[in-house]
């Protein structure tokens, strides 16, 4: 879809990476997602260094999140409020407890999250601990072995992040 469409740019470091990325971005938020992909709406906003505008989306994230059912919101309203800046890294870690998935998907958002700060060495680690529990099949796990590999080929990736 276009979310994997606008990864997939910015990976690239186009040029044109960020606009393009945020045009796809802009086209999978205009649907009406109720999905816990809608977490991954502020990552493409973060990877295009634009923490500000993540940080705005909380509130309509949170409308369209307050939608799931309860047993979906269990887990996944912890990495929201992570992505919404109203939890620690501490605190997403300690409620994904000891399970495996949801070990992979708090160190995904932490990666994404310090690699928008532009702490590549920090993001890097939060990477490869994502994908030591193998996850084969789960798009964090993916992704996670995309990021990092791609932090491993250019440390300066992704160059307009400044580096911190």
């Amino acid at each position: 879809g276009e979310l994997t469409r606008a990864y997939l740019l910015m990976l690239m470091a186009r040029p044109d990476a960020r606009e393009s990325a945020l045009a796809a971005y802009r086209k999978a938020t205009d649907r009406e997602d109720s999905s816990m992909l809608m977490l991954w709406h502020q990552t493409i906003l973060r990877l295009s260094g634009n923490e500000r505008a993540a940080l705005d989306a909380c509130p309509a994230l949170g409308e369209r999140f307050s939608r799931l059912p309860d047993w979906v919101l269990e887990w996944y309203q912890r990495p929201l409020d992570y992505n919404c800046d109203r939890i620690s890294k501490e605190e997403l870690l300690a409620a994904a407890g000891k399970s495996h998935w949801r070990q992979c998907e708090a160190h995904f958002f932490i990666g994404i999250r310090r690699l928008a700060d532009g702490d590549r060495a920090g993001a890097a680690e939060h990477f490869r601990r994502s994908v030591r529990p193998s996850m084969f099949g789960y798009i964090e796990y993916k992704w996670s072995r995309r990021l990092l590999a791609r932090l491993e080929e250019d440390p300066t990736w992704p160059p307009w992040i400044p580096k911190k």
